[in-house]
């Protein structure tokens, strides 16, 4: 079994889209543990470990990206569909642990006094990261809602809270820097730890959606409803034209992959030797007009 062309010009979006990605975040993890060095800024610090943590794991998901796209044999049956959502919640794990640390750090040193910030260098820093980062969250965005992509939704997620985070040093520099000569003053070295805790209590729960996400799949449990919905009004429309007693419809989704088993009742007694292939043929082509990498198989079912 070889890749299509179609198929093919999905693995080079996916595999372009996470090349831009890890660069991009091992560029900003770099630039952030400069600058928090020179800034004394824990939020630049969570923001270079983030990127970090995201550039590695990157690695691994353009090489399961890689196989995710190999042709099935006997062995493999299902090729390497698992690994997906398996991916999904190493990564997921990972950056609920990072951010469930940099919060646990920050209320520690929010207790023993804070740190002074150097304002001046905080705005280098935030003007280059913060562009960065919406461009990349955009790009990645854009390439994951053409290809429909697991791993990529994963890094678009990641650059929105590493954009939020981002975003957040902004607004403690603005903070910092109306109140760092008023009677607010002796606050400004607060600013820093208040705004990590706000955020990784606000974007904690990103990672967590993702490892439910990924468990799921990885457990083989069903569509949630709203998707289970919609891919049984393109089932009706495929087969407006074949006269059915009734239809059951099941759903699972593995990473990219959704598995569809349809068991349909005809509304004759005697169907075509082919029924069920054109069943199928009809659905699949249906269906892939939306989604992609999609398998239908048809049962069909006695008349009660």
């Amino acid at each position: 079994m070889t890749l299509s062309k179609a198929d093919e010009g999905v693995e080079q979006i996916e595999r372009r889209a996470i090349l831009v990605s890890m660069f991009s975040a091992l560029f900003f993890s770099l630039l952030g543990f400069i600058f928090s060095i020179w800034s004394s800024s824990q939020a630049v610090l969570l923001d270079g470990a983030f990127n970090l943590i995201s550039g590695v794991t990157i690695g691994f998901g353009l090489k399961i990206s890689k196989l995710l796209n190999a042709p099935v044999s006997f062995r493999r049956p299902a090729g390497y569909v698992a690994l997906e959502p398996l991916y999904i919640i190493i990564k997921g794990f990972i950056v609920f642990g990072l951010t469930a640390f940099v919060v646990i750090s920050n209320v520690i040193l929010l207790l023993n006094g804070g740190n002074e910030l150097k304002l001046g260098v905080i705005i280098i820093y935030i003007l280059i990261a913060l562009i960065g980062n919406i461009l990349t969250y955009v790009y990645v965005k854009a390439k994951n809602k053409q290809i429909d992509s697991s791993l990529l939704q994963v890094e678009k997620d990641n650059w929105m809270i590493n954009t939020v985070i981002t975003a957040s040093i902004a607004l403690s520099f603005v903070i910092a820097f109306i109140f760092q000569d008023g009677f607010l003053s002796p606050y400004v070295k607060y600013v820093d730890q208040i705004i990590v805790i706000a955020v990784g209590i606000l974007t904690i729960t990103i990672p967590i959606r993702a490892m439910s996400t990924g468990t799921k799949e990885l457990l083989l449990i069903g569509h949630d409803e709203a998707s289970q919905n919609e891919i049984e009004g393109m089932i009706d429309e495929a087969l407006q034209d074949e006269p059915l007693a009734k239809r059951k419809l099941y759903v699972l989704k593995t990473g990219r992959k959704r598995w569809l088993t349809l068991y349909v009742q005809p509304a004759k007694d005697v169907v075509p030797i082919d029924y069920s292939d054109r069943i199928k043929d009809k659905c699949e082509t249906h269906l892939l007009k939306s989604i992609s990498n999609v398998d239908v198989e048809v049962i069909i079912s006695r008349r009660d």
